[in-house]
């Protein structure tokens, strides 16, 4: 029978999902810091009444749903929270890549059952709820309250979505990390045996 994936392709998944890591978090780190130096802000809404008068400054850069809102002045502090959302979808993106570079590295080592990887595979799950529904709902409130300050509140609301194949994917690798950690048990269990 033929393997699946054999020793230099695991290698390279593990040194892509390492690099995928570290690529995360720069721009997770790097794009919202470049962002906050400038004065305005872009956020996505919906149009809810046709006409919607917007103040000085304030714009659509789209005329399609969903519509992008640009401000040419915010506080800092909103530029801030409008860019978290954005922040926490790159961090989830990179603490998942990372677990996932180190369940290759024990692949490698030829020790795919460690007792660790169980746990590094939740990591994954949870990386996944993170960046594909807490994300979201974090950028829905600050696009609330970015609205909010600009006056257009009820003029332009956020999209207010909600996805439900993220928690589907968390469950499935759930599934997958409660596989290992009986994977982990039984080789435990086989070790004095040998």
């Amino acid at each position: 029978m033929k393997q699946f994936m054999g020793r230099p392709e695991t290698m390279a998944l593990e040194w892509f999902a390492r690099l995928v890591s570290l690529g995360a978090a720069g721009v997770a780190v790097g794009v919202p810091i470049y962002r906050l130096t400038q004065p305005g802000s872009t956020v996505e809404a919906t149009l809810s009444v046709k006409g919607a008068t917007l103040d000085p400054g304030v714009h659509f850069a789209a005329t399609h749903a969903p519509i992008l809102l640009e401000a040419a002045e915010l506080p800092w502090k909103l530029r801030l929270w409008g860019e978290a959302g954005f922040a926490v979808t790159w961090l989830a993106i990179g603490v998942g890549a990372l677990m996932v570079a180190q369940v290759l590295s024990t692949v490698l080592a030829g020790n795919p059952f460690d007792s660790r990887n169980p746990r590094r595979i939740a990591v994954i799950a949870g990386s996944v709820l993170v960046g594909g529904m807490l994300a979201p709902l974090i950028q829905d409130e600050a696009t609330s309250a970015i609205l909010s300050h600009l006056q257009v509140a009820g003029q332009v609301s956020t999209l207010g979505t909600f996805e439900l194949l993220p928690f589907l994917v968390a469950a499935l690798i759930f599934v997958v990390a409660g596989a290992f950690q009986r994977g982990s048990q039984l080789t435990a269990d086989t070790e004095g045996l040998v």
